[in-house]
C-alpha cells in the first residue's frame, strides 16, 4: 500500500507543469545565429500571465541586410507560450522557458511563413541579457 501510494505521488509530481513567473521571462533575450546575424526576444509581463512579445532578426551581407520582425501577445501555458502573427496566419512561434536564463524559440512553419527576409528565422536558445523593461518598437 505505502509503495503504491509513493508511485501515485511520484507519477502527480512529475506530471506537474512548470508556470513561467515573469521575473523568469521579463527582459531582453539575445542569440546570435552566426557571424553576421543577431536576433533579439523583448518579453514584459501585461498582467494575468499575459505578455507582450517582440522579435527582431537581422542578417548582414556586406553593406545588404535582410531583417524579420513579430510582435503579439501571448499567454504561457505551463513554460511554452504560442504568437501566432494576426498579418501572417500561417506563422506559428513557440517560446519555450527552459530554465537558468535561457528561452528556446521554434517556429512550427517555415519561416517564410512568418514573413521574414531571406535566411532570417526567430529559432535558436536565447539567453537573457537584461531585466529591465525593454523598449518596444525599436531594432
Amino acid at each position: 500500500m505505502r509503495l503504491m501510494l509513493l508511485i501515485l505521488a511520484f507519477a502527480g509530481f512529475s506530471l506537474a507543469q512548470t508556470r513561467v513567473t515573469a521575473e523568469q521571462v521579463n527582459g531582453t533575450w539575445v542569440v546570435e545565429t552566426g557571424p553576421n546575424s543577431t536576433n533579439t526576444w523583448r518579453v514584459w509581463s501585461v498582467g494575468e500571465n499575459r505578455y507582450r512579445v517582440e522579435f527582431f532578426g537581422i542578417i548582414t551581407f556586406g553593406n545588404r541586410f535582410n531583417s524579420g520582425y513579430a510582435s503579439g501577445t501571448v499567454q504561457f501555458v505551463g513554460d511554452v507560450a504560442t504568437l501566432r502573427l494576426l498579418n501572417q496566419p500561417n506563422c506559428v512561434i513557440t517560446l519555450r522557458w527552459i530554465g537558468k536564463g535561457r528561452l528556446e524559440v521554434r517556429e512550427m512553419t517555415y519561416p517564410a511563413a512568418c514573413g521574414f527576409g531571406l535566411n532570417v528565422s526567430s529559432e535558436g536558445v536565447y539567453r537573457r541579457t537584461a531585466i529591465t523593461r525593454p523598449v518596444f518598437g525599436r531594432q
